[in-house]
C-alpha cells in the first residue's frame, strides 16, 4: 500500500516468517511549527520509547531545508555524462577556431517556455519539458494559484484582501489531493491563511522561496524565473508568465 501511504512515522512491531510488521503514524505537515507536536503525539502512541524532545528553533535546519547536496551528485548519471561529451565538443570547436562568441549562440539560444497545465486536482505540468511535474506543499501550491489567477500581481501588504480566495483554494486543493487522510481542523486552516495574509508575518516570504525552490531545483533559473513569483520591493509581485501558455483544466 505505499502508494496509498501519507507522511508517516512507521514503527516495527514484530517480526514473523521473515516478515516485518508495522505500525503506522500518519502526519499532517503543513508548517515547520506542526512538526513537533506531531511527533510528541505519535510517540506518545508508542509503547516502551524514551524520546528527548526539543523545540524546532533548536534545530540549525527548518525540516523542508535538507543539508545541501554537492552540485555533481545533484545531476543523474546520463546528464553528467552528456554534459562531459558538450564540454569535449566545445573544446574541439575552439580548436578548429570557432570563436566564443559563435559557441554562444549555439550554447544559450533564445527561451523555449514550456506551457503549463493546471489538472482537476491541481497538479501543475509543464508538457513541453517532457511533462514535468511541479511539486509543492497544499498550502505553498495555494499560495501559487492565488498568483497565477492575479496576472496583475498582488501586493504582500494587500495580502489580506484575497485572505478568503486564497482559503477556499487551500481547502479545494486538500480535497482533491492525495493527502485527504492527513486531517486539519478548521481552525487550523483560518490561522495558517491568517499567518500567511499578515503584512507584519513573515509566512508569505517564505512560501514564496518554497516555491521558487521548487522549480529551480527542476531546471536553470533562467527558465525558472518566468514560473515563479518576483517583483521589485514596494510592487506588486507577480509570476510573469504569458497567460496564454496557462491551461486550466
Amino acid at each position: 500500500n505505499k502508494e496509498k501511504l501519507h507522511p508517516s512515522i512507521l514503527q516495527l512491531d514484530h517480526e514473523e516468517d521473515g516478515i516485518y510488521y508495522v505500525n503506522s503514524y500518519s502526519l499532517s505537515i503543513e508548517e515547520d511549527e506542526d512538526f513537533m507536536p506531531l511527533m510528541q503525539a505519535a510517540y506518545d502512541k508508542l509503547p516502551d520509547c524514551n524520546v528527548m524532545f526539543s523545540s524546532v528553533d533548536d534545530f540549525p535546519y527548518s525540516i523542508f531545508d535538507p543539508t545541501p547536496i554537492p552540485a555533481d551528485e545533484t545531476f543523474s548519471y546520463d546528464i553528467r555524462q552528456k554534459m562531459k561529451e558538450v564540454y569535449r565538443q566545445v573544446q574541439d570547436l575552439r580548436l578548429g577556431g570557432v570563436s566564443d562568441w559563435v559557441l554562444k549562440q549555439y550554447l544559450f539560444p533564445p527561451k523555449n517556455l514550456s506551457r503549463m497545465v493546471i489538472t482537476e486536482n491541481y497538479d501543475i505540468i509543464l508538457p513541453d519539458y517532457h511533462d514535468m511535474t511541479i511539486k509543492m506543499e497544499p498550502l505553498v501550491k495555494a499560495v501559487y494559484i492565488l498568483f497565477l489567477r492575479h496576472e496583475e500581481g498582488i501586493l504582500f501588504k494587500c495580502l489580506s484582501d484575497y485572505r478568503e480566495e486564497l482559503y477556499d483554494i487551500y481547502v479545494d486543493i486538500r480535497k482533491k489531493s492525495n493527502n485527504n487522510g492527513a486531517h486539519l481542523s478548521e481552525e487550523k486552516i483560518r490561522q495558517s491563511i491568517e499567518a500567511l495574509t499578515n503584512p507584519l508575518s513573515n509566512s508569505i516570504n517564505e512560501k514564496c522561496a518554497r516555491i521558487r525552490q521548487a522549480f529551480t531545483l527542476q531546471f536553470d533559473e533562467s527558465l525558472a524565473g518566468s514560473y515563479f513569483i518576483d517583483g521589485n520591493r514596494g510592487e506588486p509581485k507577480k509570476i510573469p508568465l504569458d497567460r496564454k501558455l496557462v491551461e486550466w483544466k
